[in-house]
């Protein structure tokens, strides 16, 4: 009865191990995706802001663009591009309308939600940032990372359980090395 309940206990503590190791290896990668990413790999991330895309993309997600040649572009596709006029701010809409103008394509968007299409038009770079997918919710945890208390939750603190399980793996295989010397030196 006792090794049952010893093999269970056993079972139970490497699910849990799998468990925290997952959770904790998923959360810091998500972090480092969205954060670090976009400064090495060849997408950026980017935070809605307006409700102007829902319900498909909701405020509170997290877009990740990608860059492609203009030509690749098609009236349907979801782009985020800057204004002129407001460089600081990225806009994530719909493509309605394109046209070729010598040398460029100009752009009419939407957004999901709005009942009138932009009332801009937009000169399409060589190189546009077309939205991949969106992770709903991920903005608002994103914002929330940037804080002090943030870090600490998702990078601090898995990083903390991952320490703790590998030190007590590490004490256990020595308990158990320790336990198979003294078996051996009692059997001589």
């Amino acid at each position: 009865m006792v090794a049952l309940a010893h093999t269970v206990r056993s079972k139970l503590g490497v699910f849990a191990r799998l468990v925290l190791y997952s959770s904790a290896s998923v959360m810091i990668a998500a972090v480092l995706a969205v954060s670090v990413g976009p400064r090495i790999l060849p997408y950026q991330s980017f935070v809605v802001l307006t409700a102007s895309m829902a319900p498909q993309i909701p405020v509170g997600s997290v877009v990740m663009a990608v860059p492609v040649g203009r030509a690749e572009l098609a009236v349907g596709d979801v782009v985020t591009y800057q204004r002129a006029e407001e460089p600081d701010l990225p806009v994530t809409h719909r493509i309605v309308a394109m046209r070729a103008v010598p040398g460029a394509i100009i752009a009419r968007t939407k957004g999901d939600a709005n009942d009138v299409q932009d009332p801009w038009e937009v000169q399409l770079g060589p190189t546009v940032l077309r939205v991949a997918f969106a992770v709903p919710l991920a903005g608002y945890i994103l914002f929330f990372a940037q804080t002090f208390v943030g870090r600490v939750l998702t990078i601090g603190m898995p990083l903390v359980a991952l320490a703790v399980i590998g030190i007590h793996e590490y004490r256990a295989a020595r308990r158990l090395a320790n336990a198979g010397t003294t078996a051996t030196a009692t059997a001589a």
